[in-house]
């Protein structure tokens, strides 16, 4: 009994280093970025940070419940899929107002989950099977609903409420997860308002005579001004970064570039 009892315990202390170390590692991620940048402290920045890790947030959320109690479910990004699809279904086509077409994602997601539910408690079919088969389930019912196939994507003009599939590849959207920007043919505008997201930074664009210049690139672990030192190559464009004062709490405003075209001596 003594023997079980010290068991235990050290289980738990095991348990407890492992939070407070994970736990620490975030605070020590948090002051070393804030060392190493100014602009990580920003307002801006943190709302970026929740911004794009809410949905993993949402569905970490759901999915912590799973593993506490011992299952598995593999079908959760799909069945996100899946109740964006019907979503936009019952919107678009169905033009149901948008409260009532975002309660009937939901409700599909729900669904989705209910019979995931039913397959493991009911039929006692183990967690891995049933979530396994969810997941293609859902992938499949993703497609079909949206008449689309790998490398496609739907084009909707609200005024005119015509739709419009288009081959491309789909991959320069979500290349930004594995450290790389893909420019596919793309207006400089675009690959502009790209940089701008991807670096968090404001670029003003001057001279519509260099709208027209499109890129076809791919770029992987390169800095701002090297993309943009590359950019110049194949038109006649310069940047220039403007001085940055700090504001009065002491912190500092979003990095902002200006391009221009070559022929203007100074950007306005």
């Amino acid at each position: 009994m003594k023997n079980d009892t010290t068991s235990a315990k050290t289980m738990f202390r095991s348990d407890a280093i492992q939070r407070i170390m994970a736990f620490s590692a975030l605070i020590v991620l948090a002051v070393g970025f804030s060392l190493a940048s100014p602009y990580f402290r920003t307002f801006d920045n943190f709302v970026g940070i929740l911004l794009s890790t809410a949905v993993n947030g949402v569905l970490g959320l759901g999915v912590t419940f799973i593993i506490i109690t011992g299952g598995i479910d593999l079908s959760v990004g799909t069945v996100l899929t899946f109740s964006a699809v019907m979503t936009g279904v019952f919107i678009t086509n169905w033009h149901l107002p948008i409260p009532i077409g975002i309660l009937g994602g939901v409700l599909a997601g729900s669904l989705a989950g209910l019979i995931n539910g039913v397959l493991i408690s009911r039929m006692r079919i183990p967690p891995f099977i049933a979530t396994l088969g969810m997941l293609y389930a859902t992938k499949g019912l993703s497609l079909v609903i949206s008449e689309l196939k790998p490398n496609q994507y739907l084009s909707y003009n609200r005024i005119t409420k015509e739709k419009h599939i288009i081959d491309e590849d789909v991959y320069k959207y979500f290349a930004w997860k594995d450290g790389k920007l893909i420019f596919r043919d793309e207006p400089l505008d675009k690959v502009l308002s790209k940089l701008s997201l991807m670096f968090n930074v404001d670029i003003d664009l001057q001279g519509e005579e260099l709208i027209p210049y499109r890129y076809h690139a791919t770029f992987q672990d390169e800095s701002l001004e090297e993309i943009l030192k590359l950019l110049k190559l194949s038109a006649p464009l310069s940047f220039r970064e403007i001085k940055r004062d700090p504001l009065p709490d002491g912190s500092f405003p979003k990095k902002k570039v200006i391009v221009f075209p070559v022929k203007s001596t100074k950007p306005n």
